[in-house]
């Protein structure tokens, strides 16, 4: 049938298909493609916090002499006593 495609990993044709997913183990198509969707943006959504933690940490980290001409790219991440 038009817009079905056959996935040599699963052995079977999916309507609509986008890709075979290694990590839920089945083909992303027509009937999947929001919950995989939902799936990335919580998982973007969820690393943000730790990202910017990390970056923080990271930033805070580096010798005041070398951060002093170093201007970050989050101006909100500034350490306090470089405002």
């Amino acid at each position: 049938p038009p817009l079905w495609a056959h996935c040599h990993t699963c052995k079977r044709c999916v309507p609509r298909r986008d890709h075979h997913c290694g990590l839920y183990a089945v083909c992303i198509g027509e009937h999947n493609r929001r919950p995989h969707i939902a799936l990335l943006v919580s998982a973007v959504i969820g690393m943000t916090p730790h990202t910017i933690v990390q970056f923080k940490l990271r930033y805070d980290s580096i010798p005041r002499t070398v951060s002093a001409a170093f201007s970050p790219p989050f101006p909100l991440l500034s350490h306090p006593s470089a405002v």
